[in-house]
């Protein structure tokens, strides 16, 4: 049982390898390490959450999941809350101002932005930013 922060620093932690272009969880905890004056653990890159759980399962290492993980693993891995939880990831939709999506895009675009983009103005164009 890990009783802080600190004995999850011994563990060996699998995560994706990091992106400068496109930060994602492996660098979110990189700065909360360093925020907090954690020490660095080893890491160990992994390819996807597809390739991770098993190596989590077979007691390769520790990882940082999507929520939804719980209803795919509830019998090989043992899950945990974040408290605190770490920072959240913002992203933005993209797409070309030059053509109107397709009908399949703007569905996906619809479920990606949720509910309360219903009804907002798609903003498109140069003149946006």
């Amino acid at each position: 049982m890990y009783q802080d922060d600190v004995d999850l620093m011994d563990e060996t932690w699998l995560l994706p390898s990091p992106n400068v272009r496109v930060p994602g969880i492996t660098e979110l905890l990189l700065d909360y390490w360093l925020a907090n004056g954690l020490s660095m653990p080893r890491l160990k890159t992994v390819t996807s959450l597809q390739t991770t759980l098993p190596l989590i399962a077979a007691d390769m290492g520790i990882s940082i999941m999507p929520p939804e993980i719980e209803q795919i693993a509830k019998t090989t891995v043992v899950t945990r809350e974040l408290d605190p939880p770490l920072p959240p990831l913002h992203a933005v939709a993209v797409w070309s101002a030059q053509r109107e999506l397709t009908e399949v895009a703007a569905t996906f675009a619809d479920v990606l932005l949720g509910p309360r983009a219903k009804g907002a103005p798609m903003r498109t164009g140069p003149d946006t930013l």
